[in-house]
């Protein structure tokens, strides 16, 4: 899966149907895990978003509202050829990390917006040939600004490797 020198986004939706056992109806996110190929960009932008599913349309409609959450990530000279965790923590102000907390029960898109920095930069990451996702499952959005699913008789952008890490009841969450 190859970005161009131009801003191009590739998304996958997560179903969280149930809580964390012991909360109160929340999904907690530590980060995403993706493998990068060695041709990557080091000097590459990595912007993760996250958006609710709901009225998201292929073509140019696209994604609709702003996203629930979001984080910009610079890459460097080690990114490249490793399997790279981007962090979903969020600081609170006495300076515990919180992971991101969704509610439960709902669908998400994660968003990876792939900035290349480098002139005739690239951003390279893993896709699976070996199946094929329902629709709706990957979108892309292309340097013109369409989204769309996948290429046409084609499973190179069909399955990329995104990998959710979600996080056990922080303690920030448990109450006496």
């Amino acid at each position: 899966l190859v970005a161009p020198a131009t801003i191009v986004a590739i998304g996958e939706r997560f179903n969280f149907p149930n809580p964390n056992k012991d909360t109160t109806g929340f999904v907690f996110v530590k980060g995403m895990t993706v493998p990068l190929s060695t041709a990557t960009d080091p000097a590459a932008t990595i912007v993760w978003e996250v958006y609710d599913t709901t009225g998201f349309g292929f073509g140019t409609v696209g994604l609709q509202g702003n996203p629930l959450w979001a984080k910009s990530f610079q890459l460097d000279a080690a990114a490249p050829g490793t399997q790279y965790t981007f962090d979903f923590y969020d600081t609170l102000p006495n300076g515990d990390a919180k992971p991101l907390t969704l509610p439960a029960g709902d669908a998400y898109y994660f968003l990876m917006t792939m900035i290349p920095n480098s002139a005739n930069g690239v951003v390279r990451i893993a896709n699976d040939q070996t199946f094929s996702q329902p629709s709706g499952s990957v979108i892309v959005q292309n340097d013109g600004g369409s989204w769309f699913g996948a290429f046409g008789n084609s499973q190179n952008l069909s399955s990329p490797i995104l990998r959710l890490l979600v996080s056990p009841n922080p303690d920030w969450n448990i109450g006496l």
